[in-house]
């Protein structure tokens, strides 16, 4: 057997199969790479998934906090108002502002001018009914919900996934 001597301490090492330095075969790389690009696409699908359920939640709760305040302005007012029906309307702001820190907005807040009858409007829509003594509110949600409404014929909103309150 035939032996070379290193410089790094003086050992000797046999020359052959074993000194050679291996590395990953082409083979190896590529499945480490597909894995890791299969989680990460995983991660990323549940993230989004999250942040549509989260959103959805939100909107649900904000509709709550405005049915509240709807309430707090027919007790005080005698009617609920009749202003500002969209809430990318610039009086939405202001809209109940005496009943609420802040009047909530959809968190996507997207209006494509024709929300009443297109798919793809992230926005709240108030609607007085009943000469002042009834309100609807009404939003899209991201993800289906087991008992999804159908379209309020008296506030309608495009879109599948609906969500609405009424008195």
């Amino acid at each position: 057997m035939k032996y070379r001597k290193l410089s790094a301490g003086g050992h000797a090492r046999p020359i052959g199969r074993y000194s050679k330095k291996q590395g990953f075969m082409t083979s190896e790389v590529f499945v480490a790479v597909a894995l890791s690009v299969l989680i990460l696409t995983a991660a990323l699908y549940g993230f989004s998934e999250a942040k549509r359920y989260s959103r959805d939640n939100r909107r649900i709760s904000d509709l709550k906090q405005i049915s509240n305040a709807l309430l707090l302005h027919l007790d005080a007012e005698g009617s609920y108002p009749s202003l500002c029906e969209w809430s990318t309307d610039p009086c939405w702001r202001t809209f109940l502002d005496t009943y609420m820190k802040s009047v909530p907005t959809d968190p996507i807040n997207k209006n494509t001018g024709h929300c009443d009858s297109e798919v793809g409007c992230y926005v709240y829509r108030y609607c007085r009914l009943g000469e002042g003594k009834a309100f609807a509110l009404i939003t899209n949600l991201e993800r289906a919900q087991k008992s999804s409404a159908k379209n309020n014929p008296l506030c309608s909103l495009g879109g599948p996934n609906q969500y609405w309150v009424t008195n």
